[in-house]
């Protein structure tokens, strides 16, 4: 038993002796009087059988070998100093080893150098507490390997480590504890080197360091703090040899090799594995290995090594990191794993193959350690990258293309005999394409060949280690890291023990596969497939298996070849066309079957590509298996059509192939009647987009995807399903030309096929010998006779004037002038949405849409009308002014199917007619109407009324909007009442929630219905994009999923169009994650503002790169055009990428639908929609092309499902745009919602659209602050939230004649006026920095640069230089300076990067300062030139005529020349005075120049205009570089600034005097806070916050204010003034009041009180005068009620302020 010691001063030393032997212990110092103490036994029953002897004075002890004991020491001196003695071990063949390890296990030592001397082999070792220079530590030790024995002796040194002392004294680098303190701080800011040495040069009284002694400082801190960046081998090897030991966790990672080399170059490598890994690996025959730089140490690359199971499913085996990527270190490597195995197991290990790239390394180890015999497969995926690599060099991208499908035939190729020779067939085939032949032969056919599937049985042929091991470092989030050794080796260990843990947590999903697996079910569907679909034929027997044949791909039978094939393509064709089965004779065998090529190709029969469209979901083989509910079989109804489309009265000609049939009617609408579902009808399909093809043989049916899973559901598995937007999915003409023999005829109704589909697939079909001919009998309609219903017959009635805008005959005239622009002289209307624009007429002849059935033909004089007479009546007689005989301004009333005899006819009298085209969701006109118009005549392009009917007028857009918020009202009143029935135990069913809907709908005013069948999608449901409820489908809501609801209403002055998902339960990660990426999605398109020119179809991206971001997307358009009071999908517009390339711009007036989604098959599905209307932005503003800016607002006022939200996903800016989304809902639906007494919805709206912290929430520790310092501070807030003033007003007046630099340093002088006040509290200065960093933010997202960046530094010389001066700064909790440092690490980088922005603003603006500068120079030189010149020619004429006058002029006598005199004090040079220059008259010379306008940009405030111009030294008349002398600088509070509007709501005043009613009738006062945002320059008031108080008849004191700023916090509110009572007093400021506000306005200029006195019925809106008032009461120091002078005035009535009736006010009473 060991000696429990518990006394301090002793150390201890553990030998562990491997045999029964004895051993000498003995000690030796540098020192030549060592004094050494006796050894001291603790181990008691070996004490008697120890023998001890005195050795050259020192004691020496021989212990049993086999023994574990400690060995102690003291120092004879009395300080109890104790060190472990020297060992000297004899007589065992390891000593050398135990002695190293135990140097090793003292963890303080690393190997320095080592020499032969004639005692022996020395190996010095120093302290491992290394540094780069500088003094090192003086502790020492060496070993003795003597020549003449097996002892090891070791000697130390008597100095004792010191690296403690000379770090410190190294760390000093000159610098005084005060700087070096003021660095540290800096440093945990993650500030960069020249960033704090440019906030240490900000600081006083400290002495500044030189920036090497700085950079010299902060190296030594990382290391102190990150461990050293570089480690000595010593250090590595102590940490090895600790951990090679085998655990007793078999899943605890440990070392199983390792070498270090420092005898030339410094080189190291070792492996790490656990016990149930090398369990594994003695049974892997196929090892995979790699190496990767996704993870590193100091730049050395990760090596992994794994194996495969027969399901070829990937297992790691061991993790090792070597610093040369050599041949030695991968053999170490795999020695250390076989050395392992045949040590714990007593097995050699001979794996068969290796799977790597081409790195020869690797491949030499392995073969090395297991031998030549091993195969060395190269990895598919890497060939195939560099082959592809290869071929982009070939100029002819079908060559590339087809030369990339062949190398995938000769991958799969699994007899190497046949690859042999098909390699062969290959070069050949491609030999004219030398530069490849060669690189492809010599690379992948003589030094790589084993890249085929047929190298090696049952070894995947692409290396998943490498996969693998990069997947799980990137779900670590460790991806591309470079370690500190400490942190690397944690990493590192901790993932291998995640490999071994995972067998024994999760076994089902991790067991290694012995044999291929495969169910039961799926061999039996398999068999039972092939047995049903394919002519099976028995090849033969044997004692074992029967072997089938069975026809590949989509064959029935199999081909007969020769089996000599010369041409690569032949080979292809012939061994891949039929496949071999082999059954084992015992059934209870089955899991032995096989199945391959009859070339050898190694498949299931999963893998054979089936037809396209053949793989349904739910049909299992062809429809083998029992049809899914819900399925309308249509056999017998494709019988009867086939039956007809070879009966030749049916088709009034020969028989035809194939019959299209299509989704539209003859008007090619969307949405059609029901008597009109031809589509539906013979396909069962009931979604409205998607068309049929019957052959005789064959039923298909395309659709988009929207609808492919619904479709997938509906349709039996007769039909073959082509998913459109999916890359293997043929067109229509494709499918045609494969299925269809030359000669075949295509027939479909020419009526109801646009003639633009019609023209294209004519086109598509051309030299394919198949014909598209027109069959005039509708074959549907003659085998569709029972259970037709009939067509409509409902009354056409006016769409008023107070809802159109217009008059009809102003649209006629309208279109008609856009039709002489086409050069038409009438063009053929067959839209029904265009005709119920056209003609202000409505119908009911379309579910859901308020269209009419009819056609009308308008010329230049006539307008044409065919409709079904008996739904006209007299009054849209008199409103279409219908006379016969016809006029320009009336309509001429025809039958429907006139249209045909009248066309032909009215066609003769024209020259060309327009026949619109197709556009978007306009079809254009059908096949019939295009064939009957003479070609001569036809003009075919996009019909003019679709532009003219989507951009709305005045009235049309206010319509839109007000039927918004009514419809959005009655989804929030139905929406709260369905919540509430559930939460009570009524769970509905989809059908019940779209009939409930449908109602509350349809009850509000001016209602129709609604514009589309209700989609109400639970679950699995709501992951069809168009799913439609039936009483098979219809399921139960409950809380285990989302339900998707979309819908939308009709109303005479709109069309609305909304959905949203909801969950009444818990929501799951993943449908909370889903949910925030499409509102993400969606709040991006919303928030778009971009040129006009822009096309609708790129605006789609920013509703999907959210999603893009987690590799998701959505099979359907994000936006559609949306029509007032027609179609709810409307054309031009259309967002979408995947549809839409036209060029169709966005228009101010359009409006469209903004639903982004996210559709999880099976699970749950996702979408989100509103309406948006295109808008103008920045009134005034163009693009540099000319353009104007546009953006959008949502007129859908809907709230989103708070539960589904992640707010740690957003951004600010989506946070913030929420927020105002859901101020504007409480604003317009709540006083719907009021209007209409539905109190219970509004309160249900209420609580969804709380608002969401967008900054995060501050927390202190401190309470009861008085809350009259509100915020901040008033010598700090008043320089810094007053910037927007000063900005405006001040800063950017004449600065654009300065150097950029020089401009950025005038207005980072501001940051410097923030000086600390000892007498306030720390506190407030830490809250005064959220609310200033808030405001920034606020001014960033607005675009005033200048503004947020005066405030990030202000914030930065406050809590980086300031604070740290405040006596109580000690004081101040950790966690608020934490809080605090947060705040700094998110500010710098912004103004870092605002500084760069502001530079490149300031450039340009410079730049045009000085052309303009230039061009005014110029032409100021040249009015003084021409000034100059008319002025001496008026002189010339003077002095002539004064000459003439004095007779100095005589022609006899010649020219006096008589010197100029001034003129109008003007004076000219002469030839004898050279130095008289001329100079301005005096009206140039009192011109001042006057400062250009400089362009502003779209992140600048507007330049106000400048009326002086700066002296001529380019110095500004106003110096920026001086600082505000105190709070109150005439310049920051002048009547000529102008304050930013402050918005009240009108319903403020009332809400607080109710809330205040029971103290005003108790004569007390009350008061409260105004809180709000600032948005587009203007202060909203969006919260009044009553806090806990206590009053008087004539006071108020707040308590608890803590409260208040937590909520403040929270909701993000700035504080925008105060609102109290006079209970019995007139409103006005008491002498109270004013120190109070004070307080406000000094945080902010524009701050407001409000004062209400209920008696007098009286409400002031009140300020301080900036001029006087302000500066007087802040440096009054009196207290309580006393007299102020009343002149000059105190305070003012609150000018600035606007009282909005509109605008939502939020009480929030924290009292209770």
């Amino acid at each position: 038993m060991f000696v429990s010691l518990s006394v301090d001063w002793w150390c201890a030393f553990t030998v562990m002796a491997p045999s029964q032997q004895r051993f000498p212990i003995e000690c030796q110092q540098f020192h030549p009087h060592p004094l050494l103490f006796p050894v001291v036994l603790v181990v008691s029953d070996i004490f008697n059988r120890t023998n001890t002897k005195t050795c050259c004075g020192h004691h020496c002890i021989y212990i049993p070998i086999g023994v574990r004991v400690f060995l102690l020491a003291r120092h004879l001196h009395n300080d109890f100093r104790w060190q472990i003695l020297c060992m000297a071990i004899q007589g065992y063949e390891s000593m050398a080893v135990v002695a190293e390890v135990a140097v090793a296990e003292e963890g303080a030592w690393s190997l320095h150098y080592y020499h032969e001397t004639e005692d022996g082999k020395k190996k010095y070792y120093r302290c491992n507490k290394l540094k780069r220079r500088g003094p090192q530590c003086s502790a020492r030790i060496y070993l003795l390997f003597e020549t003449t024995s097996d002892a090891v002796l070791m000697f130390r040194a008597d100095a004792d480590h010191d690296h403690d002392k000379k770090m410190k004294f190294s760390s000093s680098y000159g610098l005084s504890d005060t700087v070096k303190s003021e660095i540290d701080k800096l440093f945990e800011l993650k500030m960069k080197p020249k960033a704090i040495m440019h906030n240490l040069t900000k600081m006083k009284d400290i002495n500044i360091p030189k920036y090497s002694q700085l950079r010299n400082y902060l190296s030594e801190r990382r290391r102190a703090k990150y461990d050293q960046q570089t480690v000595s081998l010593g250090e590595l090897e102590t940490w090895i040899l600790s951990h090679t030991k085998l655990p007793m966790d078999s899943h605890e990672a440990f070392v199983i090799s390792y070498n270090i080399d420092d005898e030339t170059t410094p080189a190291f490598c070792f492996a790490i594995s656990t016990k149930y890994l090398i369990d594994i690996s003695k049974d892997a025959s196929v090892v995979h290995a790699d190496t990767t730089y996704k993870i590193n140490w100091q730049g050395f690359p990760v090596f992994v090594c794994g194996t495969t199971d027969q399901n070829h499913k990937f297992h790691p085996l061991c993790l090792a990191v070597a610093s040369n990527e050599r041949k030695e270190d991968f053999k170490l490597i795999f020695e250390g794993l076989q050395n392992k195995i045949q040590e714990y197991h007593q097995i050699t290990w001979k794996p068969k193959v290796l799977v790597c790239d081409a790195a020869e390394s690797i491949q030499n180890a392995f073969l090395e350690v297991f031998g030549d015999n091993v195969l060395v497969r190269i990895c598919w995926a890497h060939v195939k990258k560099n082959i592809q690599a290869r071929v982009e060099r070939i100029i002819n991208k079908q060559l590339r293309i087809d030369i990339l499908a062949d190398v995938d035939a000769l991958h799969s190729i699994t007899r190497p005999n046949i690859f042999n020779a098909a390699s062969e067939a290959f070069l050949q085939k491609y030999k004219d394409q030398t530069e490849f032949v060669d690189y492809f032969k010599e690379h992948w056919l003589i030094e790589n060949r084993n890249w085929f599937l047929g190298a090696a049985a049952n070894s995947p042929s692409t290396n998943n280690a490498l996969a693998s091991f990069n997947k799980l470092i990137k779900d670590s989030n460790i991806l591309r890291e470079r370690f500190p050794l400490s942190r690397f080796l944690a990493v590192a260990t901790e993932m291998v023990n995640q490999w071994s843990m995972k067998y024994t947590t999760n076994p089902e999903d991790n067991t290694v596969a012995k044999v291929r697996s495969i169910s039961l079910k799926d061999w039996t569907d398999s068999y039972q497939w092939a047995k049903n679909t394919k002519e099976v034929s028995v090849l033969r027997n044997d004692d074992a298996y029967t072997y089938y044949q069975i026809p590949a791909s989509q064959a029935k039978t199999c081909e007969v070849f020769d089996k000599q094939w010369k041409s690569f393509d032949s080979f292809k064709k012939q061994y891949f066309s039929k496949w071999l089965v082999s059954l084992p004779i015992n059934k209870d065998d089955w899991r032995r079957g096989k199945l391959c090529f009859i070339a050898g190709l190694t498949a299931t029969p999963s893998q054979n590509v089936p037809e396209p469209g053949s793989r349904r979901k739910a049909c299992s083989f062809r429809g083998i298996l029992p049809q899914p509910p819900g399925r309308v079989d249509t056999t017998q109804r494709l019988t009867n059509l086939r039956e007809h489309m070879v009966r030749e009265s049916a088709v009034e000609g020969h028989a035809i192939d194939a019959y299209i049939i299509t989704s539209g009617d003859e008007h090619q609408s969307e949405v059609v009647a029901v008597t009109d579902r031809r589509r539906e009808y013979i396909s069962g399909f009931s979604g409205s987009s998607g068309d049929a093809i019957v052959t005789l043989d064959k039923a298909a049916l395309w659709t988009d995807g929207r609808y492919h899973i619904q479709a997938d559901e509906e349709i039996n598995c007769k039909w073959l399903l082509m998913k459109q937007g999916r890359s293997e999915i043929p067109t229509a003409a494709e499918w045609l030309k494969r299925n269809l023999k030359p000669g075949s005829r295509i027939g479909a109704d020419p009526k109801l096929i646009p003639n633009t589909e019609w023209t294209t697939l004519k086109k598509q079909l051309e030299n394919s010998s198949i014909h598209l001919v027109e069959v005039r009998k509708n074959l549907i309609d003659l085998i569709w006779i029972k259970d037709r219903p009939p067509a409509s017959n409902k009354l056409v009635y006016e769409w008023e004037m107070k809802y159109a805008g217009k008059t009809w005959i102003e649209k006629v005239t309208e279109v008609r002038e856009e039709l002489a622009e086409y050069g038409a002289d009438a063009m053929v209307v067959t839209a029904l949405d265009e005709i119920a624009w056209l003609l202000n007429i409505r119908g009911r002849d379309i579910p859901n849409s308020p269209f009419v059935t009819s056609y009308v033909i308008l010329s230049m004089e006539e307008i044409h009308f065919y409709v079904d007479n008996k739904k006209i009546k007299e009054t849209i007689q008199q409103h279409l002014q219908m006379k016969p005989g016809g006029n320009p301004r009336s309509v001429t009333l025809h039958e429907y199917d006139d249209i045909w005899t009248s066309l032909r006819t009215l066609s003769q009298q024209w020259h060309k007619i327009l026949l619109p085209s197709k556009w978007v969701y306009t079809a254009g006109v059908s096949r019939a109407i295009y064939t009957t118009v003479p070609e001569e005549k036809r003009l075919s392009k996009p019909s003019p009324i679709m532009y003219l009917k989507a951009q709305k007028n005045e009235v049309e857009i206010q319509g839109m909007e007000t039927a918004s918020i009514r419809d959005s009202a009655a989804l929030i009143d139905f929406l709260s009442y369905f919540e509430e029935q559930f939460h009570r135990g009524e769970y509905w069913d989809e059908l019940k929630v779209i009939k409930t809907l449908d109602q509350y709908r349809y009850a509000q005013k001016l209602g129709k219905g609604s514009s589309f069948e209700t989609i109400a999608a639970f679950g699995p449901n709501g992951a069809k994009p168009h799913y439609e409820s039936s009483n098979i489908t219809n399921l139960h809501i409950n809380k285990s999923s989302t339900l998707l609801l979309d819908s939308g209403g009709q109303y005479l002055d709109g069309t609305t169009d909304v959905t949203r998902t909801l969950h009444f339960g818990i929501a799951t990660e993943e449908q909370r994650h889903a949910y925030t990426k499409v509102l993400m999605g969606a709040i991006d398109l919303s928030s778009l503002v971009f040129p006009s020119n822009l096309k609708t179809y790129i605006a789609d991206v920013m509703a999907r790169a959210p999603l893009w971001d987690d590799g998701l997307d959505y099979m359907h358009g994000t936006g559609h055009g949306v029509g007032a009071f027609l179609g709810v999908h409307e054309s031009p517009i259309s967002v979408s990428y995947l549809a839409s390339k036209d060029g169709q711009t966005f228009h101010i007036g359009n409006f469209f639908s903004n639903e982004p989604g996210y559709y999880k098959e099976g699970e749950f599905g996702i979408r989100l929609e509103n309406v948006l209307e295109v808008i103008h932005k920045y009134q005034g503003k163009k693009h540099y092309t000319g353009e104007i800016f546009l953006g959008f607002k949502d007129i859908t006022l809907v709230p989103y499902e708070p539960k589904l939200i992640n707010n740690h996903m957003l951004t600010v800016y989506h946070k913030r745009w929420l927020n105002d989304y859901n101020t504007r809902i409480r604003s317009f639906v709540g006083a719907e919602l009021k209007k209409q007494k539905k109190m219970s919805a509004f309160y249900w709206m209420m609580e969804k659209t709380k608002n969401i912290p967008e900054y995060g929430s501050y927390s202190t520790a401190h309470k009861h602050t008085p809350y009259m310092y509100i915020v901040i501070t008033a010598f700090m807030v008043a320089q810094a939230v007053c910037c927007h003033v000063m900005c405006q007003n001040t800063i950017k007046m004449d600065l654009a004649n300065l150097e950029p630099n020089e401009r950025i340093k005038r207005l980072a002088s501001y940051s410097d006026s923030v000086d600390v006040d000892p007498n306030v509290p720390t506190r407030r200065y830490y809250r005064s920095g959220l609310e200033m960093v808030r405001m920034a933010n606020v001014y960033l997202d607005e675009g005033s640069l200048e503004n947020a960046y005066v405030l990030y530094m202000k914030f930065m010389t406050l809590f980086i230089e300031k604070i740290r001066k405040h006596p109580e700064y000690s004081a101040v909790s950790a966690n608020i300076k934490q809080t605090n440092n947060e705040k700094l690490r998110e500010v710098l980088p912004k103004a870092e990067k605002l500084k760069s922005r502001l530079i490149e603003q300031y450039t340009r603006e410079y730049a045009y300062y000085l052309e303009q500068q230039k061009i005014k120079q110029q032409r100021d030189r040249e009015a003084r030139s021409k000034l100059q010149k008319t002025a001496e020619e008026e002189e010339r004429e003077k002095l002539k005529q004064r000459l003439r006058s004095q007779g100095a002029f005589d022609k006899s006598k010649g020219v006096t020349v008589v010197h100029p005199i001034s003129i109008d004090n003007v004076l000219y040079p002469d030839a004898s005075n050279t130095d008289i220059r001329p100079s301005a008259p005096p009206e140039l010379r009192d011109l001042k120049p006057v400062i250009p306008n400089i362009i502003p940009s779209a992140n600048t405030l507007d330049l106000p205009s400048v009326p002086g111009a700066p002296p001529s030294s380019g110095i500004p008349s106003f110096d920026r570089g001086t600082k505000p002398s105190s709070l109150l600088s005439p310049s920051l509070h002048s009547k000529s600034f102008a304050l930013r509007t402050v918005i009240v709501p009108s319903r403020l005043m009332p809400s607080f005097l109710n809330i205040a009613h029971r103290n005003t009738t108790n004569n007390v006062e009350t008061c409260g806070i105004l809180a709000g945002k600032l948005e587009r320059d203007n202060l909203i008031i969006t919260h009044m916050i009553v806090p806990k108080q206590k009053g008087t008849p004539d006071s108020c004191v707040t308590m608890n204010e803590e409260e208040l700023f937590d909520f403040q916090d929270q909701h993000n509110l700035i504080t925008v003034g105060w609102i109290h009572t006079h209970p019995t007093q007139t409103a006005f400021l008491s002498s109270v009041d004013l120190h109070t506000h004070c307080s406000y306005q000094t945080m902010m200029p524009e701050a407001i009180a409000i004062v209400c006195a209920p008696k007098y019925e009286e409400t002031g809106f009140f300020m301080l005068t900036p001029e006087h008032g302000l500066g007087f009461i802040a440096s009054c120091r009196e207290s309580g009620f006393h007299p102020h002078p009343k002149d000059p005035p105190l305070f003012k009535k609150a000018d600035h302020t606007k009282v909005d009736s509109a605008a939502f006010i939020e009480v929030v009473d924290l009292r209770t």
